[in-house]
C-alpha cells in the first residue's frame, strides 16, 4: 500500500513538473520557433515525451492535456500563423496531442519487449511520438474544419497540406525531441548505475567492518 502511494505522488509530482515546464515555455514563447508565416515548429510536445518514458503512460496524457490546452489558450489569445485560428477547436489543439504519451508509451513497451536497450528504445519511440504530433494535428485540422479549411485554403489536399506545413517542422521537432530523450536516458541510466556503485561499496564496507569487529571478536 504504502508503495502503490509512493508510486501515485512519484506520477502526480511529475506530471505537474512537466505540466510547469509546458506553461513556462508557452509563456515565454521559448516553446514555440517560428522560421516563416509556413514554417514552424515547437519543442512544446517534448516535456509531454520525456515523462511518458520516466512515468509513463497517465503522467504523459496529463501533460499532453496540458500541451494541447495551452496552444488552444495561445491561438485564442496571440495568434502568430496562418493555422492558428484553426486551433481554438479543442478537437485540433487538444485531442491530437493525446496521441503523443500513447505512441511513446506503446512503441517503450514494444521494443522493451524485444529487449532493445533502454536509451535506443526511448529515442526511437520520441521520435515517432514526435511525428504522430504533427501528423494527427494535420488529420484533424484537414477532416475536422473541412469546409472552412477549404474555404481558407481553396484547392489545398491533405498531402500538401501535411507536405507545406507540417512535414518541414515535424521532422525537425521529431529529430529534436529524439536527441534531447537519448541525452535525458543516457543521464538517467549514468546515474543509476552510479547509485548502484556507491550502494555497493557501502554494503562492502558495512560487511568488511562487521567481518572485522567477529574476528575481533572471536581473539577475544
Amino acid at each position: 500500500m504504502e508503495s502503490s502511494k509512493q508510486g501515485l505522488a512519484f506520477k502526480l509530482a511529475m506530471t505537474g513538473a512537466f505540466g510547469a515546464l509546458i506553461v513556462i515555455l508557452g509563456i515565454t514563447r521559448l516553446g514555440f520557433i517560428t522560421l516563416s508565416p509556413v514554417i514552424s515548429f515547437t519543442i512544446m510536445h517534448i516535456p509531454v515525451i520525456l515523462v511518458t518514458l520516466i512515468a509513463g503512460l497517465f503522467p504523459g496524457l496529463g501533460t499532453a492535456f496540458i500541451f494541447g490546452l495551452f496552444s488552444l489558450i495561445q491561438a485564442a489569445l496571440n495568434p502568430t500563423g496562418i493555422l492558428d485560428p484553426f486551433f481554438v477547436n479543442p478537437f485540433i489543439s487538444i485531442v491530437p496531442r493525446l496521441f503523443i504519451p500513447i505512441v511513446v508509451w506503446g512503441l517503450q513497451e514494444l521494443l522493451d519487449s524485444i529487449r532493445l536497450p533502454k536509451i535506443l528504445s526511448g529515442g526511437i519511440a520520441a521520435f515517432m511520438g514526435s511525428c504522430a504530433n504533427s501528423f494527427f494535428v494535420a488529420v484533424a485540422l484537414f477532416f475536422i474544419t473541412a469546409k472552412q479549411f477549404q474555404v481558407s485554403f481553396p484547392g489545398w489536399g491533405f498531402g500538401l497540406l501535411l507536405g507545406t506545413f507540417f512535414i518541414p517542422g515535424g521532422f525537425i521537432e521529431a529529430g529534436v525531441a529524439a536527441l534531447i530523450s537519448i541525452a535525458v536516458l543516457s543521464g538517467a541510466v549514468i546515474g543509476s548505475a552510479n547509485r548502484k556503485s556507491r550502494l555497493n561499496t557501502e554494503v562492502e564496507e558495512a560487511e568488511a567492518v562487521e567481518e572485522l569487529a567477529g574476528e575481533e571478536n572471536d581473539a577475544q
